[in-house]
């Protein structure tokens, strides 16, 4: 269970009600409640308990404020909210649908800081989220445990200090190219104000050599990183534990002990998956190209491409049925309010300060595993053919793109020249009408919305990835993507649902960017952490 997290339980008529809360390691906006019967989960419901309202603080303001503001919401994925903001802008100033007219140079620089970002955060996530639970007590008999204490362990955990301190490293490369991290200011509308030196290049490459050699291979592999990016099926990486040491590094460790407690079939979720076109490479060509994946495990396999940016961004709705706040919906994110009700003390069937996002009426789930689906790496998409999306695949995906994403920085910061450009001027003037700007980060996938008159924020919105996978029920009573994933984990033990915590771990939930300060000083919910 989560360090700190309280949990009750009440029964009625053969159920059992389990409640966490709080349900996150990084922060404790999160309550989740779940029905038990006869071992399984009958009904879940994942309750955004705090109301933030950032959304209302920007209305009014000066249209290039949301890039100021924004990153504070959260300092874990600064860097994504100020791309997606700086993106909004960039689109109103006449540089394009997500800045796609600037300087390659200011596109490239812009990728290295927040792709640097999410690489720390992979490390951060398996080892220091994840992975505390893979030491459960439930898991004491099983005969690699010892082992397993020994790297993984908090605090202790010979992998767990590595992952400290290599991610500490990584962030460094993001602090280089930025100017500062968390919350730099060098993203404007028009491209960056940093101007990387040939000594700024030479240093983040070495850096990036040194994650490579002492965490990436040295921990994670136990081998060449070449000859785990050449693994292509679930038969290929299956050949390859059984070369070398490969089987005792710590991805070994984890496949392992994903499927001898059977990790790989459950948690299946609602299988379909959605990304947003991130990480320009060339003009319109981006690293991740986005769009909408169906499970082939599950469905048919079919991935739809983004397209017309602009018809694909229409295709989102909030619905606010069950959600803390005025209206039911669904508004689409350039209409959307955040207007709490007046009674929260008598809320009916509202539960959530979250709002449940659909594409085309889809509860769909955002995050790494969706991302390489949807960009069509071919091991993702195989292993998903082949097992099926679960709670293995979705964290085995998180651990899999350290690894890609490691050669794709390299070759970014390779491609920096010192002499730019990196700037379009760029006037402080924004036309009128409705915009947005979007981006992939760790979480998944992040946007933001904002109508512009006179220079003025009229009306701004954001849904982040959190939103996406813990927004409560829809209209058509439609759980959110979390809700559905865990409808089939198994609780052998009600007090210690430690399935329970390995389902929301897989999706690195973040409360602090989904729950929309309170208002006139009214006390929206108190509650206390056992610390």
């Amino acid at each position: 269970m989560a360090e700190g997290a309280q949990m009750s339980a009440a029964k009625t008529k053969g159920q059992q009600r389990i409640r966490i809360s709080p349900a996150g390691r990084v922060e404790g906006d999160l309550d989740f409640e779940v029905d038990i019967k006869d071992g399984r989960v009958t009904r879940a419901e994942a309750r955004a308990v705090m109301f933030r309202g950032f959304e209302k603080i920007l209305k009014g303001k000066d249209s290039w404020l949301g890039i100021t503001m924004t990153p504070r919401i959260c300092g874990i994925c600064g860097i994504g909210h100020i791309t997606s903001a700086v993106k909004l802008v960039d689109m109103a100033s006449g540089n394009g649908i997500g800045g796609v007219d600037l300087p390659i140079q200011a596109r490239i620089v812009r990728n290295i800081v927040g792709s640097t970002e999410s690489h720390m955060s992979g490390i951060r996530h398996h080892w220091l989220l994840f992975g505390p639970d893979m030491v459960n007590e439930a898991y004491s008999g099983w005969s690699e445990y010892e082992k397993l204490k020994e790297r993984m362990q908090p605090f202790t955990g010979t992998s767990y200090r590595a992952a400290v301190a290599w991610s500490k490293k990584v962030v460094e490369i993001t602090a280089i190219f930025a100017g500062q991290q968390p919350h730099p200011a060098s993203f404007v509308p028009g491209g960056v104000t940093s101007s990387p030196t040939l000594g700024d290049i030479t240093k983040s490459l070495g850096i990036l050599q040194d994650v490579r050699e002492h965490f990436i291979e040295k921990h994670i592999l136990h081998g060449k990183l070449e000859d785990y990016l050449a693994i292509r099926t679930w038969e290929d990486l299956q050949e390859w534990l059984g070369r070398g040491d490969h089987e005792d590094s710590d991805l070994g460790l984890f496949i392992r002990q994903a499927l001898h407690f059977g990790w790989h079939t459950w948690g299946r979720g609602t299988g379909y998956f959605l990304g947003y076109p991130s990480y320009e490479t060339e003009p319109g060509q981006f690293w991740y190209p986005g769009g909408l994946y169906s499970s082939a495990f599950m469905y048919n396999g079919t991935y739809e491409p983004v397209g017309d940016p602009l018809e694909f961004q229409q295709q989102i709705m909030e619905h606010h049925a069950h959600s803390f706040y005025q209206g039911e919906g669904p508004f689409h994110p350039s209409q959307g309010q955040t207007e709490p009700i007046a009674d929260l003390q008598n809320p009916g069937d509202k539960y959530s300060f979250a709002k449940a996002p659909r594409f085309r009426g889809l509860a769909v789930e955002v995050g790494p595993f969706a991302r390489l689906l949807t960009q069509g790496d071919p091991l993702i998409r195989d292993m998903e053919k082949k097992l099926g999306p679960s709670v293995f695949l979705r964290q085995f995906a998180r651990i899999h793109e350290i690894m890609t994403g490691h050669v794709v920085i390299r070759d970014w910061i390779k491609s920096v020249h010192p002499k730019g450009p990196f700037y379009r001027e760029t006037p402080r003037l924004v036309k009128d009408g409705m915009f947005f700007g979007w981006h992939e980060v760790h979480r998944g996938a992040l946007a933001h919305w904002a109508e512009f008159k006179d220079n003025r924020i009229v009306n701004y919105q954001i849904i982040a990835p959190t939103t996406w996978n813990i927004g409560p029920r829809d209209a058509l009573d439609q759980p959110g993507a979390v809700e559905q994933t865990v409808m089939d984990i198994p609780v052998e033990d009600p007090t210690n649902p430690v399935g329970l915590q390995h389902a929301l771990r897989s999706y690195d939930l973040c409360l602090v960017c989904t729950v929309h300060a309170v208002q006139g000083g009214r006390e929206v919910q108190r509650f206390t952490l056992g610390l």
